[in-house]
């Protein structure tokens, strides 16, 4: 584990939600214990700030997991391009700082969490091409920044 107790923590939630995903542990971590040098992840100030699994070779076939919401310096996530199935879970709406979500071309399904009116600090929110239903929740207005 990292020496840095919340980039620890990061690194743990990463492990968990790549397994939810479907991935196996060796594809993520290229053999290393360092969190910045695993597939499709950055690291700055001691945390993840990005977390890039789109179109992945073997997809991901997996759930989101509701451990995204402890990734509370996320401020880009890219999981489009994958088989991803099951709901939106809530806690993304705990990734407050997040300004790209992209979970397109995926088959995500159920209603969108009124939740994700949390993260105002989206500029950019693509779920289409899943399998969602539903109407917007309200809490959609609360991004102004998403055009």
């Amino acid at each position: 584990m990292p020496a840095n107790t919340t980039l620890a923590q990061d690194q743990d939630t990463l492990l968990k939600l790549w397994a939810a995903m479907g991935g196996a542990k060796q594809t993520l971590t290229n053999g290393s214990d360092d969190v910045s040098k695993w597939k499709g992840i950055r690291v700055s100030g001691g945390r993840v700030y990005s977390i890039d699994w789109r179109e992945c070779k073997l997809p991901l076939s997996g759930v989101i997991s509701k451990e995204i919401g402890n990734m509370r310096e996320l401020t880009w996530l890219a999981l489009y391009g994958n088989s991803l199935s099951g709901e939106i879970p809530k806690e993304l709406g705990n990734c407050t700082k997040l300004n790209i979500c992209y979970l397109h071309q995926n088959k995500l399904s159920g209603v969108i969490p009124k939740e994700i009116g949390n993260c105002t600090a989206l500029t950019t929110l693509r779920l289409d091409s899943n399998e969602l239903s539903g109407v917007l929740p309200p809490t959609i207005g609360n991004l102004k920044n998403v055009t």
